[in-house]
This record gives C-alpha cells, sequence and structure tokens, in this order.
C-alpha cells in the first residue's frame, strides 16, 4: 500500500466521509494506551501471592478506563472535523491540538469532579487545567503531527505510521519530562517505564494499519458508482465498538472480583458500563443494518428469505441459533446462485467461513472454551463482514 496522507487515513479525504476510520483510530489508540498503563504498572506493581493468592493492583480504575475511552473518541473525531474542514497538514495538526487540549482537560476536570462527588470529599481547586492541556496538546503535535509529517518521507503506509507514530511517542514523552524539569510539578522518572512510548507507538501502529487494510475497499465499482456498502464502515465499527466494550469490560470483571472497586466507586462503575453499552448498541445496530442490507442486494424471488425476515427471526430465542446459520452460511449459498442466475461473472463466496462464524458462536455458550471461542468468533466476524462487503458491491447497480 503506498503512502497515504493522513487526511486519507483519518476519513477525511474529499468526497464522502469514511466513518468507519475515526472508529478504527479510536480503537487503536484507546488500546494502545490502555496495554502501556498495564505494561507500565506490571513491570512495577506484581506483588506477591498473600495467603497464597495473587493481587494486581495494576488494573486500572474505572475512572480510568472512561477517561481513556471518552479522549480516544473525542481525538477521532476532532481529527475528522479538523482533517476535513483544514486541507493544510501542519495548520490542522495545530488546530486539533488547541481543540483537543480544550476537551481533554474539560473531560479530566469532569472525571475528578464525578470522582469527589461520588467519595463524598471536596473537589480540588487547583486543578491543573494548563499542565493538561499542555500535555494533550503535545500529544496531538508530536504523534499525530510526526505521522503526518512520516506520509510525506515514506512511501509504505504501513511503515511511515510506525516510523511517525514512535518517533511522536519517544517526543512526547521527551517533552513531558522536560515540562517536568523545568517546572515546579516533578515527575518521577524511570528507564523501563519510558519503553512504554515505543511500545505503545508499536500496538497502536499495528492497530491502525491492519484496521485500515482489513477495511480498504478491493471491489472495483461500476462505472465509477458509490459501493453499495462501505467496507470500512461495517467492519470498522464491528471491529471498534467490540475491541473497546470487550476489552473494558473484562477489566471491570477482573477489577471487581479481585475486589478493587469499592462500594463508593460502583457509580462510576455504571457510568462507564452506560458508555460501553451505547457503544455496543451502535455496533449492534450497524450489524443488523449490514444484515438487512446484504440480503437485499440478491433479492429476485428466488432468495431463501426477504431482507425482513432475515434481521427479524434472529431476535427469537433459541429458533436464532438455527436461524443464523440460513441468514450467513445461507447468504453465501444464495449469492452465488444469484451472480450464476445473473450470470455477473464475479467471484463466488466460500461458505466456510460464514459456517466457522456461526459455529464459533455456538461454541461460545461452552463453559471454559467460551470466551477463546468468542474471541474468534469475533476475528472471524471482521473477515466475515469485509466478505459480504466486497461480494454486495461486486454486484452491478443495474442487476
Amino acid at each position: 500500500m503506498e503512502s497515504k496522507t493522513f487526511a486519507y487515513l483519518i476519513g477525511a479525504e474529499r468526497g464522502a466521509i469514511r466513518w468507519g476510520r475515526p472508529m478504527i483510530f479510536f480503537a487503536a489508540f484507546f488500546l494502545a494506551g490502555l496495554a502501556t498503563r498495564l505494561f507500565v504498572r506490571v513491570l512495577f506493581s506484581i506483588s506477591p501471592p498473600v495467603d497464597g493468592v495473587f493481587t494486581f493492583p495494576w488494573l486500572p480504575s474505572p475512572v480510568n478506563l472512561t477517561d481513556e475511552i471518552l479522549s480516544a473518541l473525542v481525538l477521532a473525531f476532532i481529527l475528522l472535523a479538523v482533517f476535513r474542514l483544514i486541507r493544510n497538514a501542519p495548520v490542522a495538526v495545530a488546530v486539533a491540538a488547541i481543540v483537543y487540549a480544550a476537551f481533554d482537560a474539560i473531560i479530566a476536570f469532569v472525571m475528578q469532579t464525578m470522582v469527589a462527588a461520588f467519595m463524598d470529599i471536596l473537589p480540588a481547586s487547583n486543578f491543573p487545567w494548563l499542565r493538561v492541556a499542555i500535555f494533550s496538546a503535545l500529544l496531538v503535535i508530536f504523534v499525530i503531527g510526526g505521522i503526518v509529517l512520516a506520509t510525506f518521507l515514506v512511501k509504505k503506509t504501513w511503515l511511515a505510521i510506525l516510523v511517525g507514530a514512535t518517533a511522536g511517542r519517544i517526543g512526547f514523552r521527551i517533552a513531558t519530562e522536560a515540562y517536568g524539569f523545568f517546572s515546579s510539578e516533578k515527575f518521577d522518572f524511570n528507564a523501563l517505564s519510558a519503553l512504554g512510548a515505543p511500545f505503545a507507538a508499536v500496538l497502536f501502529a499495528a492497530l491502525f494499519w491492519l484496521g485500515i487494510w482489513m477495511t480498504a475497499e478491493r471491489t472495483p465499482t461500476i462505472d465509477g458508482a458509490k459501493p453499495h456498502l462501505s467496507k470500512d464502515f461495517y467492519a470498522g465499527v464491528w471491529a471498534s465498538t467490540g475491541l473497546v466494550a470487550f476489552t473494558s469490560a473484562l477489566i471491570i470483571l477482573g477489577a471487581t472480583l479481585a475486589e478493587y472497586t469499592t462500594p463508593r466507586e460502583k457509580p462510576i462503575t455504571i457510568v462507564l458500563f452506560c458508555i460501553l453499552f451505547l457503544l455496543a448498541i451502535f455496533g449492534a445496530v450497524t450489524f443488523c443494518v449490514l444484515i438487512y442490507k446484504m440480503w437485499a442486494a440478491i433479492q429476485d424471488g428466488h432468495a431463501r428469505t426477504t431482507p425482513g425476515k432475515a434481521l427479524g427471526f434472529l431476535f427469537i430465542p433459541f429458533f436464532n441459533l438455527y436461524w443464523m446459520f440460513q441468514v450467513f452460511p445461507g447468504f453465501a449459498k444464495d449469492y452465488n446462485a444469484y451472480v450464476d442466475r445473473q450470470d455477473l461473472g464475479v467471484p463466488h463466496l466460500s461458505t466456510a467461513l460464514f459456517t466457522a462464524y456461526c459455529a464459533l458462536i455456538l461454541c461460545g455458550f461452552i463453559p471454559l472454551v467460551g470466551i477463546a471461542a468468542d474471541i474468534a468468533a469475533f476475528v472471524v466476524g471482521i473477515a466475515m463482514i469485509a466478505k459480504i462487503c466486497d461480494a454486495v458491491n461486486a454486484i452491478p447497480s443495474t442487476s
């Protein structure tokens, strides 16, 4: 993949906005930050077993998780809006840094105020607005600015993201240490904790590029027509909402089981669960729209079901365990029959991927192996959605 501009990577190029791109950025940025936080904490906070039981003080709190999710989501859509409106990349980076600094400081202040309210303590009157804003602005300037610069200098997109993010993260780390050195606020510096900067950069680059690569449109449209289904949107929303919601839910569950969530933190946990619930609902609704549209694309009087039935019967308890095999592997079979009847000359769909997805969903109900099956189903689901979008987009608009 040849190097693209950052506006392309974030989905802000001229023409139709690629809404899936900021969702992919959001998931990659959140997971990289979360993994780095865990990585650094594990290095310094592994506790010996107490009464034969290991403790895990490195688990992030609900407050930290909520802050990470909101900050990453806000940054993703600020970048989309700014790079859509401003075509000059350096100016766009500067504007995005200023806007994000303001929003991130507000998010941090609101979270601190909520914590104070739930803990029955007075909120700090000297909230560090300036430091939070400066750090947020520096993050955008170094990391996003580094990627923008790298896209001009490096030919390969994956390498440009990796080089730009790594250089930016290291530069951001140096800048924050310099701020602490020259200001009255001192920060503890440890050489091992500094490894978190390149670790975060590499993980973010890998996730962001993988998301872009997996959701890239590879099926040429007929006569330049607009694709029927946007692969980057449907696969991007599935991947981002699923990853963020599932990962955060597991961490909250782990913290609760390890008794790191105090009763007074429960209101904050409820707020976090509401955010995760909304993300999950958004992903589920998007998936339902995809199911309806994919069946609508092959309606010529011979399909085994209508779009409404295909979607609606999935909401019938127990019966849906059978019906999903008609909706997904059945779609692959009916699609192949449709393109043969219409003599379209487009590639057939393999039913194996669709059958594997349904089988993994069923395995998710098996104790012990259920979580592994659910993770596998999530990954297979991304590939399945990509195949569905490519297949539907290959159908000419006049067929």
